[in-house]
């Protein structure tokens, strides 16, 4: 049962995580390799392998995977319109309240309180 090949990948992920935590340190300098480091992290990254060997057993939990996935760049697009949204309505808000903070004739309590909350 040990020898299964996702047994050794666990206990291979585990020995990763202690040598990246520094359990067992590296007698040979004092400093920490870091290139081993992420590359033992990557390593550990492989027990995402498991949730997709589950994911072949239950059919739904695959469907829920994969349309989880496949709707990243549909998020992607929807954060970028958004953050746009947003630039293009500051540039508008700060072109409106120009004037106000530019104009010398108001009272400059007013003119102080624009520029804080609207900049």
């Amino acid at each position: 049962a040990f020898r299964n090949g996702w047994n050794l990948l666990d206990l291979f992920a585990v020995l990763a995580a202690w040598v990246d935590l520094g359990a067992i340190p590296d007698p040979s300098n004092n400093m920490p390799n870091l290139t081993a480091a992420r590359v033992l992290r990557l390593v550990r990254l492989t027990k995402v392998l498991r949730v997709v060997r589950v994911a072949k057993i239950f059919g739904e939990l695959r469907l829920l995977i994969k349309t989880f996935v496949a709707s990243m760049l549909s998020l992607f697009w929807a954060v970028v319109l958004l953050l746009l949204a947003m630039v293009i309505a500051s540039v508008f808000i700060g072109q409106l309240i120009q004037p106000v903070v530019l104009d010398s004739t108001r009272d400059i309590d007013v003119r102080i309180q624009a520029h804080e909350m609207f900049g």
